[in-house]
């Protein structure tokens, strides 16, 4: 996939990187390349001056309906022009009315366009969470979401303040502007590539994933990603075990789905347990 600069600063951006450009000509630097610019559309020919003058001194003749089948024959208007106005027309050159070129058809709309937002939040070194946001340009994980969560972690074992939560949220697509991909595919590569520099800046056994409508993007196509038994889910491309269950925004709402997603919660409670007590033996 072919980036320009405009997409490759928006990546770069969203991965944490900084870019720099220069605002002006250095000393002693190559001249930069023109980039190609649009053709600007070629001007309308103004009539000229006695034939405006005379347009405006003409009064309004009536339109003939164009909406009959173009095989019926129209019949010819005839305006009849004072004697002045014939002779200053006799006069004036014929205008050249420029050709209208055909629009331009519509880029085609992508057939997978993808659009979610994804907070990741690092817990401790045993742990981090994902979680499906509502999606919008400035989503933001709510007080009251960060407390469910700070619940749900004291209950798993893994005590913690909402205020030690620090989401860093990462939103698709990228960028509103037209050039931008919006694909399935293109969205699976940039999260990937966004949950691999977390991992790889801050590693974790075990990754708690809180999402229903955009979970299958977490995973590469036709990878089998839904939970089984009472077994953690290994991540086919990452070093992580996961767990998938409902959102926070999704059990604020209703209720009722708090209890099949503490159950769904088990297998990642077993593993946190086992894991702290392997780690106490070792300190032993």
């Amino acid at each position: 996939m072919r980036l320009d600069q405009y997409q490759r600063d928006s990546i770069l951006q969203e991965m944490g990187i900084q870019t720099y450009v220069p605002r002006q000509p250095l000393p002693g630097a190559r001249a930069s390349e023109p980039s190609v610019q649009r053709q600007s559309a070629p001007k309308e020919t103004r009539p000229a001056a006695p034939a405006a003058a005379l347009a405006r001194s003409l009064e309004p003749v009536g339109v003939p309906d164009v909406s009959t089948s173009p095989a019926t024959p129209q019949k010819a208007v005839s305006v009849a022009l004072p004697a002045h106005a014939a002779a200053q027309l006799s006069s004036v050159e014929p205008l050249s009315v420029p050709t209208v070129a055909a629009a331009a058809p519509m880029a085609a709309v992508p057939e997978e366009a993808a659009r979610f937002v994804f907070a990741y939040i690092p817990v401790n070194e045993h742990l981090s969470v994902i979680n499906e946001l509502p999606w919008a340009r400035s989503a933001s994980l709510s007080p009251s979401c960060g407390q469910l969560l700070a619940d749900m972690l004291k209950a798993l074992g893994v005590p913690c303040e909402p205020s030690q939560l620090n989401p860093i949220v990462f939103t698709w697509p990228l960028s509103e502007a037209g050039d931008m991909p919006v694909d399935s595919e293109s969205a699976r590569h940039m999260l990937e590539g966004f949950l691999s520099r977390r991992l790889k800046l801050r590693p974790v056994p075990y990754l708690m994933v809180l999402a229903e409508q955009s979970a299958e993007f977490l995973f590469p196509p036709q990878a089998v990603w839904h939970s089984h038994g009472d077994a953690l889910l290994q991540h086919p491309r990452l070093p992580v075990e996961m767990v998938i269950t409902h959102s926070l925004n999704a059990m604020e709402a209703v209720r009722e789905l708090k209890r099949p997603a503490w159950q769904a919660l088990q297998p990642l409670k077993r593993a946190l347990a086992s894991n702290r007590l392997n780690h106490g033996e070792s300190k032993a």
